[in-house]
């Protein structure tokens, strides 16, 4: 009996990773986004920060090159953030947003949102030479107050303002 409470344990453990975790990218899905929203919420850190990611001209590139161009791109993205935000969550949002929930110093965050920009300003794939991105932060204590979803909302926001800078949409 405990060998099979201890099989269907891992089983199902496995099966929450895969429910909560893209299938592409390995970061966190938007069931986990949605089932961390009430723990953000309750806990309410002041030095808690949204950065809202969006990678610019992905359409454009999976039609010119295909979408083994756009995937090595969201990849990379993916990779980046969690290696530069390591023990923090990343969320793939939908196919070219994304979000890091961190929980640091305003300094600490704009830090690393510096060494993120300067590893996506160096890379260059087999399909494309250079990737843009465009993002939004909200930091909780600038906005007191507001829910982890309304400072997603502002950083997404954000991110759009920054994304008509950068390639004149949005």
């Amino acid at each position: 009996c405990f060998t099979i409470a201890l099989s269907n344990q891992n089983i199902l453990n496995q099966t929450k990773l895969a429910a909560t975790t893209d299938s592409l990218t390995g970061t966190l899905n938007r069931v986990a986004y949605n089932s961390d929203l009430h723990v953000v919420n309750e806990e309410r850190p002041l030095d808690f920060s949204c950065i809202y990611v969006d990678v610019n001209e992905l359409h454009y590139i999976n039609n010119k090159f295909g979408h083994l161009a756009g995937d090595e791109m969201l990849l990379y993205i993916a990779y980046t953030l969690k290696d530069v935000f390591f023990g923090q969550k990343v969320y793939r949002l939908g196919g070219d947003e994304f979000l890091v929930a961190i929980t640091a110093q305003t300094d600490i965050v704009e830090e690393r949102i510096a060494l993120f920009n300067q590893l996506i300003s160096q890379w260059s794939g087999r399909y494309v030479d250079r990737i843009t991105v465009s993002y939004g932060v909200a930091a909780a204590n600038e906005h007191p107050g507001l829910s982890f979803e309304e400072l997603l909302k502002t950083a997404d926001y954000m991110m759009y303002q920054s994304k008509k800078q950068q390639t004149g949409c949005g």
